[in-house]
């Protein structure tokens, strides 16, 4: 129900002198909204990413011990002691531990230690092969010698090896 027609009503087609055109809030809300996310996304980078970085990737798994004529690899991550015999007259030169893994150089022979279950897997070396670099981190190691480069998986625990 009308009480007034439209040519009755006061207000019609009157125009208020200095009316501004209605304000639209939503392009201002998203941009609101949008500079809040990316404030937020900065604060929490800003403070995890060194908490992240800061924090070793693969706990410390294995650990070594070594008596006259054998190793003993502790293996924190399965609770276990696995043990290998060294040869006769076999001396160990160079051993490197790291998360998951470790390689150790006897005179005969590289043997590598898996804490993932594989255990020790050797590898032999050739006769008068010397020994330029040794390295281990997290899952893998890797052995320069004069005459190849070879690699090793925790994960597989096999021995990958190239000619140089």
């Amino acid at each position: 129900m009308r009480l007034w027609s439209a040519g009755c009503n006061p207000w019609a087609g009157r125009v208020q002198e200095n009316s501004r055109p209605p304000v639209r809030w939503a392009p201002i809300a998203n941009a609101a909204v949008a500079t809040l996310a990316a404030w937020l996304t900065a604060l929490i980078v800003a403070f995890t990413v060194p908490l992240v970085a800061s924090a070793p990737a693969v706990p410390q798994g294995v650990f070594l011990i070594q008596d006259e004529d054998e190793l003993v690899a502790a293996n924190t991550r399965l609770n276990r002691m696995d043990t290998i015999r060294l040869m006769a007259k076999e001396r160990v030169e160079e051993q490197v531990v790291a998360e998951a893994v470790a390689i150790v150089i006897t005179n005969d022979r590289l043997l590598g230690y898996s804490a993932l279950g594989t255990g020790w897997s050797p590898e032999w070396r050739r006769v008068k092969e010397p020994i330029e670099r040794v390295e281990a981190k997290d899952y893998g190691a890797l052995v320069v010698t004069s005459d190849r480069i070879l690699t090793f998986n925790a994960g597989s625990g096999l021995w990958v090896q190239q000619r140089r």
